[in-house]
């Protein structure tokens, strides 16, 4: 009898609640409605009037797995009767009741007994929940059921579709959904075991994986061969640039990396390369909220499998080893943190993907053969390349950024290798020009220029409008000024090397010539395409020297 009664109340949250806390016990004193609570630890929920709008749950200073706090519905008279929070985040809900997604005027994902549906208060408007970073523990049946509804509505999920559900974003009238996922639950298993460094018996997924745990459960659970995917929650920044085998950590199945939507979740992959290695039938690793810092560019071994991709552009990631002729990584919401060399050169190939002018042929080839897709956007005041979407043979990119400002590791200098000879002349490297970046911060070259082996052309990427012309006011004389003394200096230090300037595709770029005469002069010995604008709108062009002879067209060109 005794055994019994320890095991039911192991695994019975009722006969728990009376050790935990209230949730509203959190609320500051005096706080009325329209107050918040921030948890630092597990509290019971009892439906009914809760003069609270919103919660939040907040990692507490503490050893051991750093697991959310956990909410477990509590017993009531009223069990389906709550006026609670609209706005909820970082928790996890244990012994709620999911409502019907499929049901007539049905509530999704919403905790039955947490917020009743209805009209805010003092308006005309229906409520909405809105969460963000939250697990919810459910039984299979309900688990099920969301998988069913979500492949239905064509939502992008993470799902084993039988043990975990993730969704990286969902939307409707009533709900708001920012990285929430489902968790089957289990009678005895708490929210500890399902933190650890290895998965619960029968759970494909860790909720709380940390810079002391993430490494020995890789390397015991990534190197199963199987088409089933595992999660990892990632619950603080993580490093994956020190204390790995050389050789790498196998990874045979598919597995998700999921980060915070609230705060930054970073992996610092430490300059290193071939950290996981995936060249298994299964092998695929998805990363969503996560930043990725200190990519380093590619080694020869990154070459045996590299194809036409270049081993020296971090945005590769060849920290991951596959075959870049299949798809093995997908990005989502994610910022990556590289050199300036790279953003420039990511800004500059996604650019010359899109506009494919004439005179590029070689790496338009390369280009077209690996991209089916590329939209990139420069945000100038933030320093990023915005990519909406970049799907190649090898990898797919959605929503990310791509930066060379801090995140959250310290920045690495880029190895050595990057002037190894074999790299730089390796199959897809045409990192064989000068880049020179064109902003209204002024006129930039970027790198010192050891990176780059007999350069035989210069790449000015415009990202500002600019105004030339003695008879109009300038939109930024310093850098308009800037940019004439600089190409005057590489035509004298650099007669035979060409130059392109070429304007981003978002936002476009106008350079209004003022009619003037004289931004540049070409030697007289300048060969073809010595210098080669591309993609820009040019405004008030000067006419030429006949332009005024009789019978020519007298009328000013606007």
């Amino acid at each position: 009898m005794l055994l019994w009664l320890v095991a039911l109340l192991a695994w019975n949250p009722i006969f728990l609640t009376e050790a935990i806390p209230r949730c509203e016990d959190s609320l500051p004193p005096g706080f009325g409605f329209g107050g918040s609570i921030q948890l630092l630890n597990d509290c019971v929920w009892t439906p009914q009037v809760h003069f609270v709008t919103a919660i939040s749950g907040q990692l507490p200073d503490r050893t051991g797995p750093l697991r959310a706090p956990t909410i477990v519905r509590g017993s009531s008279d009223v069990p389906n009767i709550s006026s609670g929070p609209s706005i909820v985040t970082g928790v996890v809900f244990q012994n709620f009741s999911l409502s019907d997604p499929t049901a007539k005027q049905g509530q999704v994902l919403w905790p039955i007994g947490l917020l009743q549906p209805g009209i805010q208060q003092g308006t005309t408007v229906q409520l909405k929940l809105k969460m963000r970073d939250v697990e919810i523990l459910v039984d299979s049946g309900t688990l099920q059921q969301y998988i069913r509804f979500f492949h239905s509505s064509n939502t992008l999920v993470y799902t084993d579709n039988s043990t975990f559900l993730y969704v990286p974003w969902w939307s409707d009238d009533q709900t708001m959904a920012q990285g929430v996922g489902l968790l089957l639950d289990t009678p005895g298993l708490t929210a500890l075991d399902m933190a650890g460094r290895a998965p619960a018996a029968g759970r494909n997924f860790v909720t709380a994986a940390d810079d002391s745990t993430l490494f020995p459960l890789l390397t015991s659970t990534a190197g199963v061969s199987t088409a089933v995917p595992f999660l990892i929650y990632l619950a603080a920044n993580v490093s994956l640039g020190a204390n790995l085998v050389a050789a790498g950590i196998p990874v045979n199945r598919p597995l998700y990396f999921v980060g915070k939507t609230t705060e930054v979740t970073s992996i610092d992959l430490g300059m290193e390369v071939n950290q996981l290695v995936m060249l298994g039938t299964w092998s695929s690793a998805t990363f969503n909220w996560v930043s990725l810092e200190n990519l380093a560019p590619g080694d020869r071994r990154s070459l045996a499998y590299a194809g036409t991709y270049d081993v020296l552009m971090g945005y590769h990631i060849w920290a991951f080893l596959f075959e870049r002729s299949a798809k093995h990584v997908e990005l989502h919401n994610c910022t990556l943190g590289l050199s300036t060399l790279e953003v420039e050169e990511y800004l500059f190939k996604a650019t010359l993907y899109k506009v494919q002018p004439a005179g590029f042929e070689e790496q338009l080839a390369v280009l077209n053969a690996n991209v089916q897709a590329w939209v990139v956007e420069w945000l100038s005041d933030k320093g990023i390349a915005e990519t909406l979407i970049r799907e190649t043979t090898a990898m797919s990119v959605i929503n990310s950024n791509y930066t060379s400002r801090p995140i959250a590791a310290p920045r690495l200098p880029l190895p050595s290798r990057i002037n190894d000879t074999t790299l730089q002349t390796a199959p897809g490297n045409y990192l064989q020009h000068l880049i020179t970046h064109v902003s209204e911060k002024g006129v930039v070259p970027i790198g010192s220029g050891a990176e780059v082996v007999a350069p035989t052309s210069e790449m000015m990427l415009l990202t500002t409008n600019m105004s030339f012309g003695v008879d109009l006011p300038p939109g930024n004389s310093t850098v308009e000024s800037a940019l004439k003394q600089h190409m005057k200096d590489h035509i004298l230090s650099f007669p035979g090397m060409s130059h392109v300037m070429m304007g981003i595709v978002t936002p476009p770029v106008t350079l209004n010539m003022g009619y003037s005469t004289d931004f540049i002069t070409l030697p007289p010995d300048a060969p073809p395409r010595y210098l080669t604008v591309v993609n820009v709108a040019a405004l008030r062009l000067a006419q030429g020297p006949g332009a005024f002879l009789p019978g020519a067209n007298t009328q000013t060109p606007d």
